[in-house]
């Protein structure tokens, strides 16, 4: 089954206006970065190398000896017999390149040659640069690759643009989504909640309805995460696995602060920060950090040692602590305590919209679930499971404190689009459309030529 990738365009993209840059696909394991790369490379190239670096051992002598294209095309050549190189009409793909930091290190002399067009994939549970001789810095473009999205879900699910862009102009126009899309839509996400977006369980489930192998699939890719941490990490084994296994047990405890009392009552911050940072640059977990004050830029008021953990895939943490409730929230009977799940899904959506996640926690004002910055607005929004979305006192206390100016905030629940003041409900699903606001128009600069005639 083939399933629509956002990422697709930027390869578009890239390859319009290259720039003489190679590609660096990276993304946790079996998010669909080989999938989607050779779908790429079938309806955009006539000609494709593909080289993995786990399935086929042989492929690290093509970077044993001197690293210039043309040494390196000449031994792939000898490597793949059958394969034509042709200028300007072939793709070379180097996949699973964490396990050959000499080809990373190639990767700057094959976007110097312009008549190749060069990607790269990694897994980011082994994708470190420690080992790499000169890190391609300059030459490579960096694209993070994400479990499937809601929208992307969505539209895999059958979900056509023109309901697509209905609800997105009723996002940016703040007017309620025509009601039986409203609640089409509420109960896709129902479901997306316990599919998940993993390739493999979302084929699973569109193929076959049937959640006991998209389960089975969600534990196997679980397990694998725990393996690659022995595999790969170099240092802090077991305290690593040890933070990501304590993950969703941490968060459907209700207490979602990760606390590392939990794991041992005399663990410090200091000795596990090294794990914590492996699971970040991992993409397994998402981490999201308390900040002292909401105002911008909200990373330099991040405080790293307080903070919570998601899940990358909201899929994964239902297999792994719903047992066996999948009908009841797919029928919309959603128990107070798995408020978490909706959580984890809206961290996952505004990562894969580009934000970075935080959350404010101050005694005399309360707990707010996420604080996002999108330019020069810092936008509050609360998560609800339950009927009861329009009781949210920390909000309430946060909105109208003269000391910070909070222009709009965001409270996703079940129901249809409403704005009360500067508080916006919205529907769960919305968060797809809460794209971070690019810069990706030219920009006009003054002309400054002729400037010192007005000194005359």
């Amino acid at each position: 089954m083939e399933l629509e990738r956002s990422v697709y365009q930027e390869l578009i993209k890239w390859k319009k206006n290259k720039n003489s840059k190679a590609i660096l696909l990276k993304g946790v394991r079996q998010c669909g970065k080989t999938y989607i790369v050779r779908k790429f490379a079938k309806e955009q190239y006539e000609f494709f190398i593909e080289i993995n670096f786990i399935t086929d051992k042989n492929a690290i002598t093509i970077f044993n000896g001197d690293l210039d294209s043309k040494t390196i095309l000449t031994n792939i050549s000898a490597l793949k017999l059958n394969s034509a190189i042709i200028p300007n009409k072939t793709l070379v793909f180097l996949d699973e390149i964490q396990e050959c930091p000499r080809a990373i290190a190639a990767l700057k002399f094959l976007a110097e040659d312009k008549e190749i067009d060069c990607v790269a994939s990694g897994s980011l549970l082994g994708l470190t640069y420690k080992n790499v001789p000169s890190f391609p810095t300059g030459y490579i473009k960096e694209i993070t690759m994400y479990p499937l999205s809601f929208k992307e879900f969505a539209i895999a699910s059958g979900l056509s643009d023109k309901v697509l862009n209905h609800v997105k102009e009723c996002f940016i126009d703040l007017k309620a989504v025509n009601t039986t899309v409203n609640d089409s839509l509420l109960s896709l996400f129902r479901t997306y909640l316990i599919v998940g977006g993993m390739p493999d369980a979302v084929s699973s489930f569109l193929e076959s309805r049937n959640f006991d192998d998209v389960i089975e699939i969600q534990k196997e890719l679980y397990n694998e995460y725990n393996h690659d941490i022995i595999k790969y990490a170099e240092k802090s084994k077991e305290k690593i696995r040890d933070i990501y296994q304590r993950v969703p047990s941490v968060l459907s405890s209700g207490g979602r602060r990760f606390l590392l009392s939990e794991i041992n009552s005399n663990a410090r911050y200091e000795r596990y920060e090294s794990g914590f940072r492996w699971l970040y640059d991992s993409g397994t977990v998402l981490p999201c950090f308390n900040v002292k004050e909401p105002m911008i830029p909200l990373e330099i008021n991040a405080e790293r040692n307080l903070q919570k953990l998601f899940l990358s895939d909201i899929g994964i943490l239902s297999a792994l602590t719903i047992k066996g409730a999948q009908l009841d929230i797919l029928s919309g009977e959603i128990n107070a305590n798995l408020g978490y799940l909706f959580e984890n899904v809206v961290a996952q959506e505004l990562v894969s919209c580009g934000y970075d996640l935080y959350y404010y926690n101050q005694k005399t004002i309360g707990e707010i679930d996420f604080i996002i910055q999108d330019g020069m607005d810092v936008i509050p929004i609360e998560v609800k499971s339950g009927k009861d979305y329009k009781k949210h006192n920390a909000l309430n206390k946060l909105i109208s404190s003269s000391n910070y100016k909070i222009k709009k905030s965001y409270v996703l629940c079940h129901s249809n689009i409403e704005k009360t003041d500067n508080i916006i409900y919205l529907p769960w699903y919305m968060t797809a459309f809460m794209e971070r606001t690019k810069i990706d128009k030219p920009i006009t600069i003054q002309n400054l030529e002729n400037l010192d005639s007005y000194l005359d």
